[in-house]
C-alpha cells in the first residue's frame, strides 16, 4: 500500500478513508464507503467522526490499539484518519500518497484517538 498516490475520489489512488475502507475489504469487513469530494470533505468527515462515536461503525474506542485499528485525528477545522501499523500511522495525504510515519509526525491536529473493530475485542 505504502507508495499509492493520494486521489480524493479513490479512482486513480485513495484518499485517507479509502485507505482504511481498502484494508478492511482485503479482510473480508464491511465498513462504509464515503464519496469524497472538495465539496462535501469537511461535511463527510464530520459524519465520519459521528458515527464512529456513536459506534455504528462497529468500532469501538480503545487506549490500546492493536494492529490494523483506525487511528481518527482532529482538529478544529478538519479530520483525518490512518490504520496503526507496527507501532506507527499508515496514511494517505495529498503531495505524498501512502505513506507510514511516526504518529508524533503527523502534523496539523490537536488530537488523535484509537479505534478498533469490535468483533477483535
Amino acid at each position: 500500500m505504502v507508495g499509492t498516490p493520494y486521489c480524493m475520489h479513490n479512482i486513480n489512488g485513495v484518499n485517507c478513508w479509502g485507505l482504511v475502507a481498502a484494508y478492511y475489504h482485503e479482510r473480508g469487513q464491511d465498513v462504509p464507503n464515503y464519496v469524497i469530494n472538495r465539496v462535501n470533505a469537511h461535511e463527510i468527515a464530520s459524519a465520519f467522526t459521528a458515527a464512529f462515536v456513536s459506534g455504528s461503525h462497529g468500532f469501538e474506542k480503545t487506549d490500546t490499539p492493536q494492529e490494523g485499528d483506525v487511528i481518527v485525528f482532529n482538529s478544529k477545522t478538519r479530520n483525518h484518519c490512518g490504520l496503526f501499523i507496527g507501532g506507527k500511522c499508515l496514511h494517505s495525504t495529498p503531495g505524498s500518497g501512502v505513506i507510514l510515519q511516526e504518529i508524533k509526525d503527523v502534523r496539523g491536529f490537536s488530537s488523535h484517538e484509537f479505534w478498533g473493530k469490535a468483533c477483535r475485542r
